[in-house]
């Protein structure tokens, strides 16, 4: 199963919730080619999954390079390495079912919980060849934002995923990121996820929810969350049962 922690609201303890639905309804109301290139996108998955018998070797782990960009203005969001370093081990050990906690999960997904085989790894080597640490710090009153304005030097997403934490989040939320499909051409510097400093390390989930998305990975109860009064696109949405593509998941 890929349901990953998607089930569940990030970091809900701090009610600070996941900003992804509301960015790509933004998505769709600013851009009309929007839905067409979402419902391409799928259409194509589906032919590769009905056309591949085998979609790839079960014992090989592949590995993501990662940059996290520390937005930060001097402050306690000016994460520590080993607290990056943490929010790594906590990654791989939800993302290859090493995490301590599965047995509190509900009794069925422990049944159909699986090992992605990915691993996340910080970068030793950045865009221009040098070496690296994986940590990149950039001090800006930016923190204090929390959008795609505040994402700093941005790595090519063709060998890269990049994490930019920040102080303050807008709208209250936790985190973001943005479905593979959904930026193109300059935009694509925006792509990766953007989230709380003070999620990381502290044996949380909000990383591993939103890099889920990242993945192709919806919410459990898919786009059907009714209009939310404010939010541009919201009427693109339906209050009925749906789901997040993935055949495991039941309804939601």
């Amino acid at each position: 199963g890929l349901a990953i922690a998607l089930p569940f609201a990030a970091t809900a303890q701090q009610q600070h919730w996941c900003q992804a639905d509301e960015m790509r309804q933004r998505l769709i109301e600013s851009d009309p080619t929007y839905l067409e290139r979402e419902a391409a996108y799928e259409a194509e998955i589906v032919e590769l999954l009905r056309n591949s018998a085998v979609q790839r070797d079960d014992e090989t782990v592949y590995i993501i390079p990662v940059v996290f960009h520390v937005i930060h203005a001097g402050g306690q969001e000016n994460l520590t390495d080993e607290q990056i370093f943490a929010e790594v081990q906590q990654l791989n050990d939800d993302y290859r079912k090493l995490n301590s906690d599965l047995v509190e999960a509900v009794p069925y997904y422990q049944q159909i919980a699986g090992d992605v085989k990915v691993e996340f790894r910080l970068a030793k080597i950045d865009p221009d060849g040098n070496c690296t640490t994986g940590i990149d710090r950039v001090r800006t009153p930016e923190t204090l934002v929390g959008n795609d304005g505040s994402k700093y030097n941005y790595w090519p997403r063709n060998k890269y995923m990049n994490i930019w934490t920040v102080r303050q989040m807008g709208g209250g939320a936790a985190g973001y990121a943005y479905y593979p499909n959904a930026l193109t051409g300059a935009a694509q510097v925006a792509d990766g996820v953007i989230m709380l400093s003070s999620d990381v390390g502290v044996n949380g989930n909000t990383l591993t929810h939103e890099l889920g998305h990242s993945f192709n990975l919806a919410h459990t109860w898919g786009a059907n969350v009714a209009g939310i009064e404010g939010v541009p696109g919201s009427r693109f949405m339906v209050a009925t049962c749906s789901d997040d593509g993935v055949e495991d998941v039941p309804l939601t």
